[in-house]
């Protein structure tokens, strides 16, 4: 199994985070950002992002695409 970690976005530093996390039990619980100690915005569904404004224009134009890599 994967490590559990978890992707969200920081909105003071205005930059997506991936925590790992120390089990799969802290998964749901709140995070918080490394770089500014506040609650992060976790992202456990790929429409939430859809909710997240863009870093660079401030808009809401952000849009999920999963890739999946076979061998």
């Amino acid at each position: 199994m994967k490590s559990p970690a978890v992707t969200g976005y920081c909105r003071s530093t205005k930059q997506f985070v991936r925590l790992k996390l120390k089990s799969h039990n802290d998964y749901r619980k709140p995070h918080y950002c490394p770089g500014s100690e506040e609650p992060m915005l976790a992202i456990y569904d790929g429409g939430q992002v859809a909710e997240i404004p863009c870093p660079q224009c401030g808009n809401l134009t952000l849009h999920y695409k999963r890739r999946l890599m076979f061998d």
